[in-house]
């Protein structure tokens, strides 16, 4: 096996969770202000 291959697939892997890590957070933080609004905007 490669050695730099297999280097440069782990760097792409882990800032790749690191992405997906803060996109959930931040589809998490979204539906909870998106699922609080109707009780402070009741329609």
């Amino acid at each position: 096996m490669d050695t730099e291959l297999f280097v440069e697939a782990t760097i792409i892997n882990v800032s790749f969770l690191r992405w997906q890590k803060k996109s959930s957070l931040f589809k998490l933080s979204l539906g909870f202000y998106v699922g609080k609004e109707p009780k402070f905007y009741p329609s």
